[in-house]
Formats: structure tokens, C-alpha cells, sequence
């Protein structure tokens, strides 16, 4: 098994803020093992600093290692337990966004805060007719209703008891109230902003690339040295990751940075996910400021990669059983609690996302200038997805899939983001 997992958390406030968006589908059997229920559970910088409370026990789950064989747990039939539930705490429950968080994705009652929209509404649950057999199964695994939900498995794995589903239950049987809060349309435009056009902490990661750039090595060289006058790289950076047949695999900017402080200036690498390696890659991407992307997968292997990287994307991985594309294909233009999610594929209104990176992320969380890897392991993480650390081939794939995806478009890093709130 892979060790090369990023020990990395997040804080509870997002920890089950998923897409749950299962439809409600004729019941049938499924082929599933029937169970009668029992349960489990586990302020970041972009650092390996170890939070265990978030990462318990999601090594028992799937990931994107490539030597990870495991696959998903088989959709389970459940029974519902003979003591019948309790509304009140089944509100609570799903309110709860360390427990069900049933409002990231669903429509409850009127006083349920920035409810999502990812999932059905689900207000005047009460009326559809479902019986409490059916909405049980629902909660505890609803792929035996829908094999390709993005409901996650609850009760298979061990995120809520069968009590604690029971009491959901019940809950959900008392809505009779229809309730539909309305939803800004999204702002035209971009809403983050640009180093060296909107005065933001990006200026500042800007500037300390820049430096860095400039630092002179041992031998008395710089990247300056070789690449005299910002214009001797324009257009550079908009080539990455470049398929390398040499090392047969996909190499990022990051590791043509450290292979030329290696190999020209005798200086040391800098740590995959630094902020100063972050900074130099930010910066030499702000040499190809608004040039077109153009990464090129040419001849079977790189195409191969380039598959790789798009099969993990589709990838169902970790406790909540969820893929990259439940969010930002199936349910993208959708609201998630507060935020709405981005539709990152070829026709998608945010398939330039990877020219954003490196961005000073402010969300929910500080982050701090994180690259396009790092935030893929924190949306991993959030999705409860062990995830790898920066530099990874997997994370190098996936990262080439999504600026392959970003052609055409122009470069914008670095960003700074949470610019304006849609």
C-alpha cells in the first residue's frame, strides 16, 4: 500500500459538505448484502502538519493510489432497527454538518441556512408517499435504488448509525411544508482576482517569486542567468505539464523549476507544495499572462497519461464515495451550502480552472498559495479521500487532464481567491 498520503485536515464546518444529490428512483434489489445496521467517524495551512481527528479511518477506503486495488464496499440492503425513530433529533441530525448535513445538498425547512440544491428538494419530503423502509435504504446505501448516485453510502460506511438514519427517518416524514429559497444568479465575470491588476495577496506571492527567481546559487547563477528579461519565458508556462518521453510520464512546471535549480544553479529543491516553490511557478507563470494554454498529448503514451488523469477525475474514491465529476460535471452550475459548483469539463464555464493556480485560496478555510495539486488533496480531504501529497504521479496525471482541459484559454496565475462572493 502506498505511504505517500498527505496527513492533512480540515476543519468540521465542511466535513460532510457533499453532494448527495440521489434522485428518488423506483425500489428494487440490488444484488446487495442485507445487513441489519451498526456506526464509525475521524485550520489548515497547506502544510503536512498531522490532524488525525479528520483522516481516522480513512485509510479503510479507497483512493486515487494507483496501487490501491480496493474498490468501493458493494451496495448493502438494510433493514431498518426496531426502535422507531426520533424526529427531533433526526432534525438535529441532519443539520448537523459533522453528522448528516443533509442542508449542503438538499432543500429542508425554512430556518435550514444556505441550503443546497445538489440533491432534490426534499421540504415536503412527507408527501411523496415513501414509506420509512424505502427512506432508510435511501440514507443507508442508495445505490441499491440508483447505482450511480452521488448519495453517500451512510450507514455501509459507517458514517451515520442505523438509529441515527432511523431518527433522520423520521424527521424527514414530518416535512409537509414546501419551501424553495431563491438563489442569486451567478456574477458575470471572474470572481478572483489577478496579480498585478486587482492589488490582492497574490501581489505579494508575485513578488516573492520573483525574488526567488533572481536568487543566486552557489555557482553564482540564477534562473535570471539563463532567462534574461522577462520576455525570454513568455510563453513557456503555458506548455505545462509537458509530456517528457525521456522520463515517460508528465512533468509539471514545479519539477522543471527544481531540475534546473539542481542541474544550473546547484541549489537545493524546494518542497513540492512550498510557498516558495509555489511563488517561483506563480511567478514564471505571470511571464505568459493571458497567452493561450497549450498542452499538447501527442503519441500514444501521452495520451495514455492523459487518460489516466481523466479516469481519476471519474473516479469514485473514500468514505463518501464520491469522484471530482459528481460535483463538477454531474452536478455542476448547482449550489453546495453557499458555493456553486464549478463545471470543470470541455464545454464547462470553468474548464480554464487550472490556469488559475497557483491562487491565495480564502473559502471557508485559509490556505494560504496553494497549488492546482494541493487543492485537489483538500477537496479530497473534504470529501474524506486520503489524500496524496503534492508531486505524486497520480496528482501529476490528474493535474494534466485539467490544464489539457484549459486549452485554448488564456493564463491568469497567480490568483487570489474568494475575490467576490457569487
Amino acid at each position: 500500500m502506498r505511504t505517500d498520503f498527505v496527513p492533512f485536515a480540515v476543519g468540521l464546518v465542511l466535513l460532510f459538505a457533499l453532494p448527495a444529490g440521489a434522485q428518488d428512483h423506483a425500489h428494487h434489489e440490488h444484488g446487495g448484502a442485507t445487513h441489519s445496521p451498526e456506526p464509525m467517524t475521524a485550520n489548515p495551512k497547506h502544510t503536512t502538519a498531522h490532524h488525525g481527528m479528520m483522516l481516522h479511518g480513512l485509510d479503510g477506503f479507497p483512493t486515487f493510489a494507483y496501487d490501491d486495488r480496493r474498490a468501493p464496499k458493494p451496495p448493502m440492503v438494510a433493514s431498518p432497527p426496531v426502535h422507531p425513530g426520533d424526529a427531533r433529533r433526526g432534525k438535529e441530525l441532519a443539520y448537523a454538518s459533522e453528522k448528516g448535513n443533509c442542508l449542503a445538498c438538499h432543500v429542508l425547512e425554512a430556518d435550514g441556512e444556505q441550503p443546497g440544491s445538489v440533491g432534490p428538494n426534499l421540504s415536503a419530503y412527507a408527501k411523496l408517499g415513501r414509506t420509512a423502509a424505502y427512506t432508510f435504504q435511501q440514507l443507508w446505501d442508495a445505490r441499491v435504488h440508483n447505482p450511480r448516485t452521488a448519495m453517500p453510502p451512510f450507514g455501509t460506511n459507517g458514517i451515520l448509525s442505523a438509529q441515527e438514519i432511523s431518527d433522520i427517518v423520521a424527521y424527514l416524514r414530518t416535512l409537509k411544508q414546501a419551501n424553495a429559497p431563491s438563489r442569486p444568479a451567478p456574477a458575470p465575470g471572474r470572481n478572483f482576482a489577478v496579480a498585478g491588476e486587482d492589488l490582492s495577496l497574490a501581489d505579494f506571492y508575485l513578488d516573492q517569486g520573483k525574488a526567488l527567481f533572481e536568487q543566486v546559487g552557489p555557482n553564482g547563477k540564477s534562473c535570471a542567468s539563463c532567462h534574461a528579461g522577462e520576455r525570454s519565458l513568455r510563453g513557456a508556462a503555458t506548455r505545462y505539464p509537458v509530456y517528457d518521453r525521456a522520463a515517460a510520464r508528465p512533468v509539471t512546471l514545479d519539477e522543471r523549476i527544481n531540475g534546473c535549480r539542481a542541474s544550473r544553479m546547484t541549489l537545493p529543491p524546494l518542497a513540492p507544495g512550498s510557498e516558495a516553490l509555489n511563488a517561483v511557478a506563480g511567478y514564471v507563470k505571470y511571464l505568459s499572462r493571458e497567452m493561450p494554454v497549450r498542452v499538447a498529448a501527442e503519441g500514444d503514451s501521452a495520451r495514455r497519461a492523459l487518460s489516466r488523469g481523466e479516469g481519476l477525475f471519474f473516479k469514485k474514491a473514500g468514505r463518501l464515495n464520491l469522484a471530482c465529476a459528481d460535483c463538477h460535471v454531474t452536478a455542476a452550475g448547482r449550489w453546495l451550502r453557499g458555493q456553486r459548483l464549478a463545471a470543470i469539463h470541455a464545454d464547462g464555464d470553468e474548464r480554464a480552472v487550472a490556469t488559475k493556480y497557483p491562487t491565495h485560496h480564502v473559502g471557508r478555510h485559509e490556505l494560504g498559495f496553494v497549488s492546482l495539486q494541493q487543492r485537489i488533496g483538500h477537496c479530497q480531504a473534504i470529501t474524506q479521500v486520503m489524500p496524496l501529497k503534492p508531486g505524486s504521479r497520480e496528482y501529476t496525471d490528474l493535474e494534466y487532464y485539467l490544464t489539457w482541459l484549459a486549452n485554448g484559454t488564456p493564463m491568469q496565475a497567480p490568483t487570489a481567491d474568494g475575490y467576490r462572493d457569487e
